[in-house]
């Protein structure tokens, strides 16, 4: 009876992922949804993260959470409130890997959410915590998930994406390199073109560069802005939509004709 039981348990987790995953689909470009979307979609994954027996089910509650606060904490103007919701992502996703340490989706949501958390808290104030980030990037890299997907390729080649950025915009005294942030995004960029960010993060990377470098930046941002965002990644058309309007800033910067 007691496994009946944990089904049941199990049964209801599953429908409440799936609920909270449906709503997440709601979520509107800018945060312009229904205020009250977001706090729903937390409560029903904290009750599903208690409800379910299964540690894999768990696991995946913890991750998918990990990744709403990180919209969540995206989208919140004023440090001090974003940096508690990438705190409370990165806390979640370090819940996820004391369940399974062999998944690589839980290193990488603790990487990306501590990410921002440090750049809300000021790049040279959380230099402690550099080698804490790259080596949840590398493990993640390193692992494969359970439907035998490489951890590279989670988030659309996320961890080279994020790798990048890091030595981009890290001052050189502490690891900062454009050669190592060239090499990590144009990984990401040739695997995963129709990732808005892998766009924008490689075009930035160039602009660094030679005006050969400068020219082909502007290539690959005309070519993403000539397409429709909300068809490029239909998974993240919200993102995409936000992310262009960063892209065409960049484009006017750069002079691109």
């Amino acid at each position: 009876s007691m496994s009946t039981l944990s089904f049941a348990d199990d049964q209801k987790a599953t429908d409440m992922l799936n609920q909270a995953k449906e709503q997440f689909n709601l979520r509107q470009a800018f945060g312009k949804e229904d205020p009250a979307l977001m706090p729903q979609i937390e409560q029903t994954l904290t009750a599903a993260a208690k409800e379910a027996v299964d540690a894999d089910l768990r696991y995946d509650v913890l991750v998918f959470h990990s990744k709403v606060l990180y919209w969540i904490g995206n989208h919140i103007v004023d440090k001090a409130p974003a940096k508690v919701a990438f705190e409370k992502g990165y806390t979640l996703a370090a819940e996820a890997k004391a369940i399974n340490a062999d998944y690589p989706e839980a290193f990488y949501f603790y990487a990306v959410n501590l990410a921002r958390w440090a750049k809300k808290n000021g790049i040279v104030e959380s230099l402690q915590r550099k080698g804490e980030l790259m080596d949840n990037l590398r493990m993640a890299i390193e692992r494969t998930n359970r439907d035998g997907v490489a951890g590279e390729e989670i988030e659309f080649y996320g961890a080279n994406r994020v790798l990048g950025k890091m030595y981009y915009e890290l001052p050189g005294f502490a690891g900062g390199s454009w050669a190592k942030s060239t090499e990590n995004l144009t990984i990401a960029y040739e695997k995963a073109p129709n990732h808005s960010l892998n766009v924008i993060y490689y075009a930035e990377v160039l602009m660094k560069g030679s005006k050969e470098d400068e020219k082909k930046a502007c290539v690959v941002l005309a070519t993403m802005l000539a397409q429709d965002p909300a068809t490029l990644l239909p998974e993240r058309a919200q993102e995409t939509t936000e992310d262009f309007v960063e892209a065409k800033e960049l484009f006017t910067k750069l002079e691109c004709k």
